[in-house]
């Protein structure tokens, strides 16, 4: 998805996965290499910037209050639901929730959350390696758009760029790490 998008849409992305406790994640180098945003492994009380890249750290939970990503440790299995129930709490209508490939209904719930307040949620389609996590957010009823990675990042892009978009859109995606 994010080697599809422009480098400057006024988004910023924050990338919440499900990381394996003692696994050293790799991901914000890889994710380096396919967009030219920065990209960075967030630390406590970072302020969030548009047009960054921000990983969530193993043995974390992460949440949004004010625009800045606050960390605690990790308590429960879910990562996902708290975040972007955090950013639909921060950012109101202007929140936006991403499901892609995942297991399990981490993240519905978050949907849920962001659809209360007025937000854009998006699911990966049927080309999810694993589909779980978007298709129970879809059967739940909280997903707007229904799209493969590149479709995802088209409409995120038509939708920064949207003259009722003020001040842009505060987006979170996630991604389930493979073991």
């Amino acid at each position: 998805m994010l080697k599809r998008l422009p480098t400057t849409t006024g988004l910023s992305f924050v990338l919440v996965q499900h990381l394996n406790p003692d696994f050293k994640s790799a991901l914000t180098q890889i994710l380096s290499r396919a967009t030219a945003m920065p990209v960075c492994e967030v630390t406590n009380n970072l302020r969030v910037e548009a047009d960054h890249v921000y990983v969530i750290p193993p043995k974390t939970s992460l949440r949004l209050a004010h625009g800045v990503l606050k960390l605690q440790s990790r308590t429960s299995s879910r990562t996902i639901d708290p975040f972007l129930e955090s950013l639909a709490q921060d950012q109101r209508g202007r929140a936006v929730g991403v499901l892609l490939s995942g297991l399990a209904t981490d993240g519905t719930l978050g949907l849920k959350a962001i659809k209360a307040e007025g937000g854009i949620t998006f699911a990966q389609d049927e080309s999810a390696e694993y589909g779980s996590m978007a298709s129970n957010a879809i059967r739940a009823g909280w997903v707007d758009f229904v799209l493969s990675p590149d479709g995802i990042a088209k409409e995120l892009t038509r939708l920064a760029k949207h003259p009722y978009a003020p001040g842009g859109l505060a987006t979170s995606s996630n991604r389930l790490k493979k073991s």
